[in-house]
């Protein structure tokens, strides 16, 4: 009995040997250029969304929310927010502004992407919380105002 024991553990080993090398391959994969983009990437970044849109003036573009993460027991998330703008007559993009969130960002709490509320514009936005500490749940709604601005209200 105790051999088979044994031997299930080494099995066990194995595959997890062999899956941990399966999951650092695919860079072998890629161009030289696009293994060096996914290698040099921030390690604290848990979450993106890109969507919704803005305008200004003759400048238009859509909206980025990053979601990092940070801490081993007691994790808390920030929240950025970035304006990418279109450039006129191509397919590239450029970072026009960012904003930290500091609402949340200053304090302990951990959370996933913003919801857009209304329109598919995606200005409004509401952010699930839950405390690091004492576990309570809130609502962040965040409501762009325009690029590089914002504002905020909690609902308990």
């Amino acid at each position: 009995m105790q051999l088979k024991f044994i031997g299930i553990l080494g099995l066990i080993f194995v595959l997890t040997a062999n899956n941990a090398q399966a999951q650092t391959a695919p860079t072998k994969d890629l161009k030289p250029a696009l293994a060096e983009q996914a290698m040099s990437l921030n390690t604290l970044i848990a979450q993106v969304w890109s969507g919704g849109y803005w305008e200004d003036n003759d400048r238009r573009g859509h909206i980025r929310f990053i979601v990092t993460t940070q801490g081993f027991e007691r994790v808390t998330n920030q929240l950025f927010v970035q304006w990418i703008e279109q450039i006129d007559g191509t397919d590239k993009t450029r970072l026009l502004e960012q904003a930290s969130i500091t609402e949340v960002n200053d304090l302990f709490y951990v959370f996933g992407v913003p919801q857009c509320i209304g329109s598919p514009q995606c200005t409004n936005s509401r952010l699930a919380l839950t405390h690091t500490y004492t576990y309570e749940t809130s609502n962040l709604n965040i409501h762009l105002t325009g690029v590089g601005s914002y504002k905020t209200s909690f609902d308990q």
